[in-house]
């Protein structure tokens, strides 16, 4: 248990000294106050009348259009986060009136000190509109009120017996 918190906190050094030491907060330092957008402010937008969170670690104007900073303190994979960024992408078109095209997704690892770059297509957005269409269609399955957001009996809902998957689960106390 000590190994673990230990592992933990040489961890969150190394992400900050990463971070401290990278061209991206040299350039944000720079940046005029009058280009930031937003800063892990809980935002949203609707998609036909639902509410979508959206929680930007980091946006600015730049000369190009905008950008969206993802910030990584993990061990992921960019495959990982492309519904994420895509997701960001269509707040950015609904938010800033922005084509796609204009903004910049980047992933910034801060615990591998790795940064990706991605530009998202109307396709990619129609293809991630389905996405969190068919998401939502599967949780509204499990409520018997929609309106009321009042779900089916605790009884229609399976227990996950497998202690792997259970002990990764945020809710966990309902398998208990």
């Amino acid at each position: 248990e000590d190994a673990k918190w230990k592992k933990l906190a040489g961890d969150v050094e190394k992400c900050v000294r990463n971070f401290y030491s990278s061209e991206t907060f040299a350039m944000l330092k720079e940046l005029p106050q009058e280009n930031w957008l937003e800063i892990e402010d809980f935002s949203f937008f609707y998609l036909e009348g639902k509410k979508i969170w959206a929680v930007i670690d980091c946006s600015f104007r730049t000369d190009a259009g905008i950008t969206i900073i993802d910030w990584k303190t993990g061990r992921t994979t960019t495959g990982d986060s492309s519904l994420q960024l895509s997701c960001y992408a269509m707040y950015g078109k609904e938010k800033w009136r922005v084509n796609p095209e204009k903004i910049k997704l980047v992933e910034y690892n801060l615990l591998s000190d790795r940064k990706a770059e991605f530009l998202v297509t109307e396709g990619e957005i129609g293809n991630t509109r389905t996405y969190i269409k068919g998401s939502i269609a599967d949780m509204q399955s499990l409520l018997v009120d929609v309106d009321n957001n009042v779900p089916k009996a605790e009884e229609f809902f399976r227990k996950i017996g497998d202690d792997k998957i259970r002990d990764r689960c945020n809710f966990r106390k309902v398998c208990v």
